[in-house]
């Protein structure tokens, strides 16, 4: 059984009306949920990328907090990038397919958020 259920988001506006459907699916399981964004546009700087600032990025995650206040929001977006695409149509993960690059930094940072709140909740 999962100890966190990540919620994937995408700024699509075909996508972001079924996060209600699917929390009501949740809703019986009592688990730590935590939304991870997906596949939105590039951030232009590096301060983008930390603040979570590119405009997408702004306009969902003020949507999920006013909607959805307790269910938090990982702080690394998994932005559009070809190496996604790429590592696929190759049959590797990220890591595998260009372990130096910026959507291999973007898992490596998820995962070390993830792991760090999974620690913290068999710790309480």
């Amino acid at each position: 059984l999962a100890d966190l259920i990540l919620i994937p988001v995408t700024p699509d506006k075909h996508h972001l009306p079924t996060v209600s459907a699917t929390l009501q699916h949740l809703d019986e399981i009592k688990k730590l949920k935590m939304f991870v964004l997906l596949k939105f546009e590039a951030a232009k700087t590096k301060k983008e990328a930390k603040s979570l600032t590119t405009s997408e990025a702004k306009v969902v995650t003020t949507l999920l907090k006013h909607k959805y206040p307790e269910i938090p929001i990982a702080p690394v977006i998994l932005f559009e990038r070809s190496t996604y695409k790429n590592s696929t149509n190759r049959n590797k993960g990220v890591l595998e397919f260009s372990p130096n690059s910026a959507a291999a930094e973007e898992l490596k940072k998820l995962y070390s958020f993830i792991n760090k709140k999974l620690k913290e909740k068999r710790a309480s």
